[in-house]
């Protein structure tokens, strides 16, 4: 079987989408190698198949949708090192402009009669951007695969988990708003779709996990932090049979971004995981969440890693390491520092719900601050961003008071009753998603072979467990409050 015979074959039936894959694989023989080889093959007159197949108009590739995706995966197969044998460059990989022409035109129904396929293809396009050493080509294919595959913007798919981290390690951040702005409602049963209309049969539980916990990083990187706190809270609470390394590194990051942006890591809700706590508990995130933020000793300590503590407060991390190597290992170390430098902010914070008018010399014995201009400029910072309702006053020598006032609360019962139905709505949709993947057996059977086995393309879902390879908020760029 030739690729000039194999779509002669298709051309002259008239086949729906699922009887386009079916006779696509009945044909082609068994040996994945052997298919490759023949998919990705030159026509017999030597021209790109592929060229011949999208035509000059986006009606082509609508038609051709199936098979185009096949010869693009297998192009790419056999081009990248994680081809059939392991051996990359076998042929030319795709070109740029072919996966656009396909991502702009696709047929999306086409394209769900064989999800896996468009699953490779996201994962393809994510690893020909990062062989040609710009992560950042990859965003707008995956994007238009996004727009088109997906049947609701509300739904899940694989290649949403492929466009976020293509976003973040690009630093692409903003390019992921449009996504990340629009909730996710859908999660395999709970999307009330057919099995056939739902778009990715294959997404896994690591995948819902990983999708939030990308989000949680790039809204991070914006210093979006309630959204943040959002998205990282949703893959800590993400209900499954066991703890998974994602939950647990978005536990960590979800605590350092409670802090930073409301002060506090309240405990967490009770659907939580039980195996989540007590490991958090023998980690330094844990000690530095318990002294935050009026123990600036301490925590200062922790963040030069110069906090010792007893064997029995070590737990999961190796007696040689201090907390700084754990921070700095788990790609947090700059996340630790921009808590530490809001710290101030939060005690001041907290001496307003104790104190009605205090000096700022006194004000900056309760921080540790010594330099009065210094406090004085935390506190107007806080005024003007109605982080505090207070004011300053002076007296006859020049010495400046603050006067912390009860804050302002104008809330409309309009504005009561629609948080009272957007509660409502979130608690049944969380119950409803709840029951649906605890009585799903085939999603459980997921959830407990994805913890051992998470990915072909690597640990945590092909991103390894710390998902980054470096620590943003290390950058300059990032120190901007």
């Amino acid at each position: 079987m030739s690729l000039d015979n194999l779509l002669a074959d298709l051309a002259s039936r008239n086949l729906n989408p699922h009887q386009t894959v079916s006779r696509i694989n009945t044909v082609l023989p068994d040996d994945a190698q052997h298919r490759e080889l023949i998919l990705s093959a030159s026509l017999s007159n030597g021209s790109d198949p592929l060229l011949a197949l999208a035509g000059t108009n986006g009606i082509d590739v609508q038609q051709n949708t199936i098979i185009m995706l096949y010869i693009l995966n297998a192009r790419c197969s056999l081009f990248l090192p994680q081809g059939s044998q392991g051996q990359g460059n076998v042929v030319p990989p795709p070109t740029w402009g072919s996966i656009e022409a396909w991502t702009q035109n696709f047929d999306a129904d086409r394209a769900r009669a064989c999800p896996r396929d468009v699953t490779k293809l996201a994962r393809c396009i994510t690893a020909l951007a990062a062989r040609s050493g710009n992560t950042k080509n990859a965003i707008t294919p995956l994007l238009h695969i996004l727009q088109r595959y997906a049947p609701r913007a509300d739904i899940l798919t694989t290649v949403h988990i492929q466009f976020l981290y293509s976003c973040a390690s690009s630093k692409s951040f903003a390019s992921a708003l449009p996504v990340l702005s629009t909730p996710i409602q859908g999660v395999g049963p709970s999307t009330g779709l057919t099995h056939t209309a739902y778009p990715s049969v294959d997404l896994t539980y690591q995948d819902v996990l990983l999708y939030h916990y990308l989000g949680g990083f790039i809204l991070t990187a914006l210093h979006r932090w309630s959204e943040a706190e959002e998205y990282f809270e949703a893959a800590v609470l993400h209900p499954g049979s066991a703890v998974s390394a994602i939950q647990f590194e978005a536990l960590k990051k979800l605590r350092l971004v409670q802090l930073i942006g409301r002060g506090e890591a309240p405990p967490l809700p009770k659907q939580a995981h039980p195996g989540l706590n007590r490991p958090f508990r023998s980690t330094p995130y844990h000690a530095f969440v318990q002294h935050y933020p009026s123990q600036t000793t301490v925590l200062k300590a922790l963040v030069d890693g110069t906090q010792h503590f007893g064997d029995g407060e070590r737990g999961m991390w190796q007696s040689d390491r201090n907390s700084r190597d754990v921070f700095s290992s788990d790609q947090n170390y700059g996340l630790v520092q921009e808590a530490f430098r809001q710290a101030p902010k939060w005690q001041l914070k907290k001496l307003t719900n104790t104190y009605v008018t205090l000096g700022v010399g006194e004000i900056g014995k309760h921080l540790g601050i010594s330099d009065e201009a210094q406090v004085l400029s935390l506190v107007i910072g806080m005024i003007e961003t109605k982080l505090i309702n207070a004011s300053i006053s002076y007296d006859a020598a020049g010495q400046a008071a603050v006067r912390f006032d009860d804050d302002e609360v104008h809330v409309s019962k309009a504005q009561v009753d629609a948080l009272l139905r957007s509660s409502q709505i979130e608690a049944e949709f969380l119950q409803h998603l709840d029951e649906e993947t605890s009585s799903s057996k085939e999603y459980l059977t997921k959830a407990v072979k994805a913890r051992n086995n998470e990915s072909d393309m690597g640990g945590a879902g092909g991103f390894g467990v710390g998902l980054m390879d470096e620590d943003i908020w290390e950058s300059d760029l990032m120190h901007t409050f």
